[in-house]
């Protein structure tokens, strides 16, 4: 149990960075298609 619990620690951790970067990724490209069709409007 002590051996395995720094490995499943280490893996939930890359998960929840791979979670968030990804999410991250989603809504920088939701911003842009925003940005995209209000100048696309104002035009």
């Amino acid at each position: 149990m002590l051996i395995s619990s720094p490995v499943t620690n280490y893996s939930s951790v890359t998960n929840t960075i791979g979670y968030v970067s990804s999410h991250i990724t989603d809504f920088r490209r939701t911003i842009i298609s925003i940005q995209n069709i209000t100048s696309i409007l104002e035009t």
